[in-house]
């Protein structure tokens, strides 16, 4: 782990790196790689340095833990120094990405670091077949401590068997594709966490591993299938984050659901703000995805619970999304990002003859009465028509 990489390298917590430099040296020199096993929540590298066979254990929760074992492989002893290597920036998550440009300084602070046997460097002495290992831990978060390292590791296997437990099982005759699903299977628990609205699927790690509408959306529409509590949690967790006003700054208005959510420093200094709502698609999606789950589900109380949200992102989508009344939802150059659909960076889309438009108005599945079906099928004649007049125009 070093500050250095342009992946973004280190241990977060929510946008505020805590752990940016994590590096093992065996006699000074970093052992080499060797191969990679992971499984439900847990890695093991191994690595090689001279006769040593290294293998480090990690996994995440409520902060880095690892456990490094070496073992001598060799026909004679080996004797050597086994040094542990920190560094902590505490740098906001948007300031390596150099979107904010201007990031505030870190305060000066150290993140707390357990090892055991204590000290962050062991001479070692170890004839053929001895080994040797030292557990650090690196707590993060409100109220996380340092635990016993196989506790901790129990744990993590624990929950994602019950993840396992609570997804529909899928299974080929296919070995390879069976490895392929129980994988993604567990690809999604390390994306999702957990909020009083219920679970969350996170962008992706480690630059989006906050709430994005538009990803959680479509991916709780894909794994529909596999476990639909996925979906709840985020129409759940977007309906409790619904616009309400007007605001210039992030882009919300009144019925709009949210783009991201974000934290640390550089919202703490205003240099962005703690939600932004600038994306075209991601309102219309909420109501597909709505849709979509009532229909996979039959779960007419979730329908119920949230139809007020979805009466507001309709309002949206007439009032503020479609402009101009001709069935299209259409945007400006947004704030934070020029383009706000799908792919949001400023060169991804562009148009020389017009504006660029969002897609049509969806006509969902949703409605309860007679009135919403009508406005839902009127959206949609304006938009095939719009749509029609636009082809036919050289």
């Amino acid at each position: 782990m070093t500050a250095s990489s342009p992946d973004g390298h280190g241990l977060w917590l929510g946008d505020t790196r805590l752990l940016s430099e994590f590096r093992l040296l065996i006699g000074g020199i970093e052992p080499e790689a060797v191969r990679l096993h992971g499984e439900a929540g847990w890695l093991a590298f191994e690595l090689a340095s001279g006769d040593l066979q290294v293998i480090r254990e990690r996994y995440v929760d409520r902060g880095l833990h690892e456990r490094i074992t070496l073992t001598n492989r060799g026909s004679s002893a080996v004797r050597t120094e086994v040094a542990i290597e920190f560094g902590s920036d505490f740098a906001a998550m948007l300031a390596v990405r150099g979107i904010v440009h201007s990031a505030p300084a870190a305060r000066r602070r150290e993140t707390a670091v357990k090892i055991e046997p204590a000290g962050r460097r062991h001479k070692v002495d170890l004839r053929p077949g001895q080994t040797f290992s030292v557990e650090v831990d690196v707590p993060a978060g409100r109220g996380a401590a340092a635990s016993d390292f196989d506790t901790g590791l129990a744990r993590i296997r624990d929950s994602y068997r019950s993840w396992a437990n609570d997804c529909a099982t899928f299974e080929t005759d296919n070995p390879t594709l069976n490895e392929l699903l129980a994988q993604s299977r567990d690809d999604m628990r390390m994306l999702l966490d957990r909020y009083p609205t219920g679970i969350y699927p996170t962008g992706g790690m480690p630059w989006f591993a906050v709430p994005f509408g538009r990803d959680a959306l479509i991916a709780s529409s894909f794994v529909l299938p596999m476990n639909p509590d996925v979906a709840r949690g985020a129409l759940r967790f977007l309906a409790a984050h619904q616009g309400r006003r007007v605001d210039l700054r992030t882009e919300e208005e009144p019925g709009k659901i949210l783009h991201e959510v974000r934290d640390g420093e550089v919202v703490d200094k205003g240099l962005w703000p703690h939600i932004l709502y600038g994306t075209i698609d991601a309102t219309p999606l909420f109501l597909c995805a709505l849709a979509d789950a009532v229909d996979w589900t039959g779960d007419t109380a979730l329908l119920d619970e949230l139809w007020p949200n979805a009466e507001a992102a309709l309002d949206w989508c007439d009032a503020y999304g479609d402009k101009d009344g001709d069935g299209y939802i259409e945007y400006g150059i947004g704030i934070e990002a020029r383009n706000e659909g799908w792919k949001d960076s400023g060169d991804s889309l562009f148009s020389a003859r017009r504006p660029v438009r969002g897609a049509g108005l969806p006509v969902p599945r949703l409605a309860r009465d007679g009135a919403q079906t009508t406005r839902a099928e009127r959206a949609g004649g304006r938009a095939e028509g719009s749509l029609q007049s636009r082809l036919l125009d050289p």
